[in-house]
């Protein structure tokens, strides 16, 4: 969970670090403000300097300026500081290592991309040897090591994927965060409930449904269904698993004409409740005029549990669909799911369509677009 740049910094004010006086608001009619200042748009992507999102105000004007030209859930207002020189410091984790890693550059600010950045493996009970050294060969400020700990224990006692001050800088011999960004590892939610609680940014930029897509998994542990969906704003409702296979046919079903209604992923064998409760949510959308259930061959996940999952949300919909039902899918159980399908399609009417892995994914995803005109035909037909 990514938090936004006001919760970062508080989160680092709460262990000590310094940051700029400022206030959070919504509106430029919140409250009065001081100049000069900046005002930062807060939003959860980053190259904010770039894009105008972060600017410096002289006036009251220029900030209902600001805020008329930019859509953000929240701003930052605070004070302007003057500094000479900007630093960039980050500790996250390095997979391939498996270890903490700390970034530096004395060259923080707007891209940073570009600089010079020194990298130091750190364990997990860390030593700041070679590190210290360096500051100290390059005769950087003694602050940068003590920054350095500091962001090191909040990395780990707060469950991070990343912790990073950029710029950080030093006025009247005080090192100051002047911009923040931290992310917490979602699967650490239950050690850090009161943090979750307190910056959960998801209930900000989620809608309801999206929402509760991701409560389908709390409380049961097998597989994953629900925690990537995102409603888009199309009309044929996909159910996707796969992995990276998932953001594939997405892209495949995009370049054969078809605007999804969604992004849902289930994979790891989830429960067959879990499938029910996400094929329902799915669903749940207005105007659709296809569901396209679509993935690679599965090696442990079983099918015909899944699929009694997704029959279990479709019997249940106040109305049952009369749009296309094109399913792709291959893997344990399967020839058990493909019969149970077309026992389902002839008992209830369902124009639901079945193949194997001897259709491929593009074809699969022709085949719902074309399905699915033929069905806004029909519909259309029988407005007119």
């Amino acid at each position: 969970m990514k938090l936004f740049e006001f919760q970062a910094k508080e989160l680092l004010q709460s262990t000590g670090f310094h940051i700029p006086s400022g206030r959070v608001v919504q509106s430029s009619h919140d409250g009065l403000f001081s100049f000069p200042s900046m005002i930062k748009a807060q939003v959860l992507e980053g190259g904010r300097a770039k894009r105008g999102l972060i600017q410096p105000v002289l006036n009251q004007e220029e900030i209902d300026g600001f805020m008329a030209k930019h859509e953000a859930p929240f701003f930052l207002v605070e004070e302007l500081l003057q500094h000479d020189k900007e630093y960039f410091i980050s500790i996250s984790y390095d997979h391939l290592k498996r270890s903490p890693v700390l970034l530096f550059s004395s060259s923080g600010g707007v891209s940073i991309e570009t600089q010079q950045v020194h990298r130091f493996i750190l364990d997990m009970q860390p030593d700041f040897t070679e590190f210290n050294q360096f500051l100290l060969t390059n005769q950087h400020p003694y602050h940068i090591g003590e920054v350095a700990h500091k962001l090191y224990s909040i990395f780990l006692n707060n469950d991070l994927l990343l912790c990073e001050v950029n710029p950080l800088v030093i006025v009247n011999d005080k090192p100051i965060v002047l911009d923040a960004k931290i992310e917490i590892d979602d699967n650490a939610q239950f050690r850090q409930k009161e943090l979750f609680e307190k910056y959960d940014t998801r209930k900000i930029s989620l809608n309801e449904r999206e929402l509760s897509a991701r409560k389908i998994d709390e409380n049961d542990l097998r597989g994953v269904a629900g925690k990537s969906y995102l409603d888009l704003d199309g009309d044929i409702a996909i159910l996707a698993s796969g992995g990276g296979a998932s953001l594939a046919a997405m892209d495949i079903l995009l370049d054969a004409g078809g605007k999804p209604a969604n992004y849902a992923e289930y994979s790891g064998n989830p429960s067959r409740e879990k499938v029910k409760k996400l094929t329902a949510l799915t669903l749940s959308k207005e105007n659709l005029a296809g569901c396209w259930i679509v993935g690679v061959i599965a090696n442990f996940s079983d099918i015909y549990e899944a699929f009694q999952g997704i029959i279990d949300a479709v019997l249940e919909l106040p109305e049952l669909p009369k749009y296309p039902i094109v399913i792709r899918r291959a893997g344990p159980n399967d020839d058990k799911a493909h019969t149970f399908i077309q026992e389902i399609k002839q008992k209830y009417g369902l124009d639901i369509h079945f193949f194997d892995e001897k259709m491929s994914i593009g074809e699969s995803a022709k085949e719902i677009f074309n399905r699915s005109n033929q069905f806004k035909g029909v519909q259309h037909a029988h407005l007119s």
